[in-house]
């Protein structure tokens, strides 16, 4: 599953515990997991009953994963678009954590709230939970947590603007999830190394990078990831004048029934870019002499 392997996790984890272990930890695990590889594959309603099941099993014999439940909470729902929610569940995790004194739950925490911070446009406070995060990750030998906080921190950059530090953090964070021999990881931080390459106008690097992205996309059965990347590739085509190129993204990027509000409006705004520039091709091949 943190390899974005969702559907092979939820295979796995498909067969019932023995009698004997169903009232462990190792329960609540398979709860939270299935609930968790639900929330990457969008599949929503299905992750909250399988976290409502995790909750009441923790609450019954394993309160210490509390705590767990609450991170993947607000996992569920910054991916349902609704990030206040999404950073109430954090604190819980982030309290929770430092009352047990949980150091691996602190990190996760203290890098999901700067996360959050960051989709509702706190960049400030989000830099400062990420460098909390990251010292702390560090401190721990948690290179996967590292490297996933120092793209988020690139984020942040990116929104303030500051394009050449972003891409600087997401190259290294995309690098230390090929060291890492975690391909499925390097999808977000591939399709944000394509954003910036365009933003910095550097189309051909956008396109190789987004090309890449959808690729280990596809490997992986990822629809977030593949709508994204066929969204950045639209993008650059059309920056190109690849008008047809374009529209063919477009047309294959907005056939899923997608629940996300902000994205599907983002890939109507493309659609309506790439509509009005045929438009305004036609019109003057028909106004020539």
């Amino acid at each position: 599953m943190r390899q974005r392997s969702n559907k092979e996790s939820l295979a796995l984890l498909e067969p019932e515990l023995p009698a004997s272990l169903k009232g462990t930890d190792l329960a609540v695990w398979q709860k939270l997991i299935q609930g968790t590889a639900n929330s990457r594959l969008l599949q929503f309603d299905q992750a909250k009953t399988f976290l409502d099941e995790a909750e009441f099993l923790a609450k019954t014999n394993s309160p210490a994963l509390l705590g767990e439940v609450a991170l993947r909470r607000g996992t569920l729902a910054f991916l349902r678009g609704d990030p206040k929610t999404a950073e109430s569940e954090y604190r819980k995790a982030l309290t929770d954590s430092l009352l047990r004194k949980d150091s691996f739950l602190e990190a996760s925490a203290l890098g999901s709230l700067g996360l959050a911070a960051t989709r509702q446009e706190h960049f400030d406070e989000s830099i400062d939970w990420d460098n909390a995060a990251l010292r702390l990750s560090n401190s721990l030998g948690a290179r996967i947590s590292a490297a996933r906080i120092l793209g988020n921190l690139g984020w942040s950059y990116f929104e303030l603007g500051d394009y050449e530090n972003s891409l600087a953090l997401f190259r290294q964070a995309e690098e230390s999830f090929a060291q890492a021999g975690a391909p499925g990881l390097q999808i977000e931080w591939l399709t944000d190394i394509g954003v910036t390459e365009y933003y910095l106008g550097n189309y051909e690097g956008a396109e190789k990078e987004s090309l890449k992205a959808l690729e280990l996309a596809r490997s992986h059965g990822d629809q977030l990831a593949i709508t994204e990347c066929l969204n950045n590739l639209s993008l650059v085509a059309l920056s190109q004048g690849h008008i047809e190129l374009a529209g063919t993204y477009n047309f294959e990027e907005l056939r899923p029934p997608w629940p996300q509000r902000t994205l599907m409006a983002e890939l109507r705004r493309c659609w309506a870019r790439v509509a009005s520039r045929k438009h305004e091709n036609t019109s003057k091949k028909q106004s020539k002499p």
